[in-house]
């Protein structure tokens, strides 16, 4: 493994794999709260309270009589964080070539628990950086606010990430399923295109004329929920786990019917109305909450 730290971790298990297979689930509870906001739904539930707020009431009275802020180098900056951070996530799979296999096989018919603490120990990591990954994506809505973009602020945009956070943060606090991270492995992948392009169309005219597969952005939004949805189908179908990794990665699949239906709602208000592309003209675009133009 590649992944910092992990030497030592396996150690540890090793010697852990000598306990019976009872202490187990009390071994993934003390795991799991040692990250940073998860020993309790309090952290969670003050920030996407906070968050809510802010975005919808406090932040735009605040900045009512304000001028909007110019965010243009710390935006381009926030992206390319943006981009590192989604390949480094996707980056730890590859230090984990054991894992995919795990993932769909030993863990999708599990036998002894304690056979699999090494990779189970992985997914809680990988898990909790996807984890801190949405937390990230909640600044997009900030920018918004702090631009006076309050029209962007839309229901597909707060759906979007308030859900997100709040479905990660119960997958790795209670669901703790391995399936559930292929959102994150398919996501990230995306979030790397998307955020390259934000970054691209921040360097001026010069740039985004070359920027011409904007629109297809959200084909490959529709795509990655294609991809989920057939995964979770499968999964539902092979998989024999525990009821609520079965409930979870069914309602994983509704969200890829709902946000399907989203998205493409999206793409036809944005891109196939040539009436209005006078109108439109003068709007700045959105996919996932960002800004295009």
């Amino acid at each position: 493994s590649c992944y910092p730290g992990m030497k030592n971790d396996v150690n540890n298990v090793t010697f852990m794999e000598e306990e019976t297979a009872k202490s187990f689930p009390k071994w993934e509870d003390e795991v799991v709260e040692s990250y940073w906001m998860m020993g309790s739904p309090l952290p969670v539930t003050v920030l996407m309270c906070g968050y809510l707020v802010f975005v919808t009431r406090l932040g735009p009275y605040l900045m009512s009589k304000r001028q909007p802020f110019d965010l243009k180098y710390i935006m381009m900056f926030y992206n390319v964080f943006q981009v590192v951070y989604n390949i480094w996530f996707l980056s730890l799979f590859l230090c984990e070539p054991h894992f995919m296999r795990y993932m769909m096989e030993e863990s999708c018919h599990p036998h002894s628990p304690s056979r699999n603490k090494v990779l189970r120990l992985f997914a809680f990591k990988v898990t909790w950086i996807w984890f801190m990954s949405k937390v990230a994506d909640l600044i997009d809505t900030v920018f918004f606010v702090l631009r006076k973009k309050h029209t962007h602020i839309s229901f597909l945009h707060l759906y979007h990430h308030t859900h997100m956070v709040l479905i990660v943060w119960l997958y790795m606090k209670y669901v703790r399923g391995e399936q559930g991270i292929m959102i994150g492995l398919v996501n990230s992948a995306v979030h790397i295109v998307m955020y390259s392009y934000y970054f691209l169309s921040a360097l001026g005219p010069k740039v985004q004329q070359y920027l011409w597969w904007k629109k297809y952005i959200t084909w490959l939004q529709l795509f990655q929920f294609f991809v989920l949805m057939v995964f979770f189908m499968t999964v539902l179908m092979s998989c024999s786990v525990p009821p609520l990794q079965t409930a979870y990665n069914a309602y994983a699949f509704l969200q890829g019917v709902i946000f399907t239906v989203l998205f493409t709602n999206f793409y036809f208000k944005s891109y196939s109305k040539p009436a209005k592309k006078s109108s439109n003209a003068c709007q700045t675009k959105e996919i996932n909450g960002n800004l295009l133009n």
